[in-house]
């Protein structure tokens, strides 16, 4: 099942707004960063989202130990994530390898500042 939650957990592929799947590694440096502004402009939806899907995982039996560390840990998480959208969105291997390649972007234009120069 394709969620915000499991999109975000993955650091080699953008899902855009067709349903289009785009590498990262691929992507040109400007669309990486407008990636980013999408992530950043929709961060409480994406987040409230995200928290959802931890509603919903698989749990061990009842009565467990098992069961208990599970529910406490998905919890905790979803409380994270609404609490701070951005800064949970920041520690994502997707928000990470996005900025990673938006980067580029900034590196590219001062290295042509400093040929020009």
């Amino acid at each position: 099942m394709d969620t915000w939650y499991s999109r975000l957990q993955q650091d080699r592929v953008w899902i855009d707004h067709h349903n289009h799947r785009i590498e990262i590694a691929g992507m040109e440096p400007r669309y990486a960063r407008n990636a980013l502004v999408f992530l950043e402009r929709h961060a409480e939806g994406i987040a409230l989202a995200a928290a959802k899907t931890l509603t919903k995982v698989p749990l061990p039996s009842r009565h467990t130990s098992a069961y208990d560390d599970v529910l406490a840990s998905a919890s905790h998480e979803a409380d994270a994530i609404v609490a701070d959208p951005l800064t949970w969105l920041a520690s994502t291997p997707l928000v990470q390898a996005l900025a990673d390649r938006a980067a580029l972007q900034v590196a590219h234009k001062a290295l042509r500042a400093h040929a020009s120069a």
